[in-house]
């Protein structure tokens, strides 16, 4: 896979001389005739064909700044880290193929703040690949319902990044030309519903929280009795009961989306 002059800068001149090498040594045993086969590729993991950058993906990655020939050199990115299968198993590794300025791209793709300090070295297995991989392909590993960034910090993403694909696509047709604001709005109810399960109160009132990565750590999405039908009932309950407390425009609101997200998930038979 070749690179061109204007995204060879982000990947080391020994990296660049490897891959050269390698397309040499296949072009070589083509043309003899000897052997034909090229390596394996890494596809992307929503499957072969797919884009490497969604929609969405693209869209975020210009309300990054990411644009012109920073966005064709993600790309690169994104071709070489598919290229080869051991990249996903070792992501750090990959890493340390890039220049300063290729982890700097990745840092801006990603959304942290400038001048950030990036430890490849220190960031675990999950924590390297959604340093590398666009919003709509985010992994967790752990199935703990939080994404692992290369900051440290956790964020919660609603579908989950290992729900069902039914569920991603539910999801996809219940948004499809709604407003930021409302799918924040929406995406709460389940952040809420999410952090709340790690909530305890005892017999006195106190309320202790169980933080991520303690004993006992919840992950309400990924149980084996968890219903998003029944959880979105739960969280129409929860609007009726809240209503006198939101203003009327607030309750409508709400109670329109869960109604939209509701028959979204009904269509595509989710239980």
């Amino acid at each position: 896979m070749s690179l061109s002059i204007d995204t060879s800068g982000y990947f080391t001149p020994a990296y660049i001389g490897r891959i050269q090498a390698q397309a040499a040594e296949t072009a070589a045993t083509g043309n003899d005739g000897t052997d034909e086969t090229e390596a394996p590729a890494a596809d992307p993991p929503t499957g072969s064909g797919t884009p490497l950058l969604s929609s969405n993906d693209v869209r975020l990655l210009l309300l990054r700044d990411v644009r012109g020939t920073d966005m064709d050199g993600y790309k690169s990115i994104l071709e070489q880290f598919y290229s080869d299968p051991a990249n996903r198993d070792d992501p750090t590794a990959f890493l340390k193929n890039l220049t300063p300025a290729g982890i700097d791209l990745l840092r801006q793709a990603q959304s942290l703040p400038a001048g950030a300090h990036i430890d490849i070295d220190g960031m675990n297995t999950e924590e390297a690949l959604n340093f590398i991989l666009p919003q709509s392909s985010k992994v967790d590993l752990d199935n703990d319902g939080l994404v692992e960034g290369a900051n440290g910090g956790k964020s919660f993403v609603f579908p989950p990044v290992n729900a069902s694909q039914s569920v991603k696509d539910a999801w996809a047709d219940a948004t499809k030309g709604m407003s930021e604001s409302d799918k924040m709005l929406l995406t709460g109810r389940f952040f809420f519903m999410a952090f709340s399960a790690n909530l305890h109160v005892d017999e006195n009132g106190k309320v202790t929280r169980i933080e991520p990565d303690e004993p006992g750590w919840r992950n309400v999405f990924a149980e084996e009795n968890f219903s998003y039908s029944d959880a979105i009932d739960r969280l129409i309950e929860g609007n009726e009961f809240n209503r006198p407390y939101n203003t009327p425009e607030i309750y409508e609101r709400i109670k329109g989306l869960l109604a939209k997200l509701e028959q979204a998930f009904d269509s595509h038979g989710i239980a």
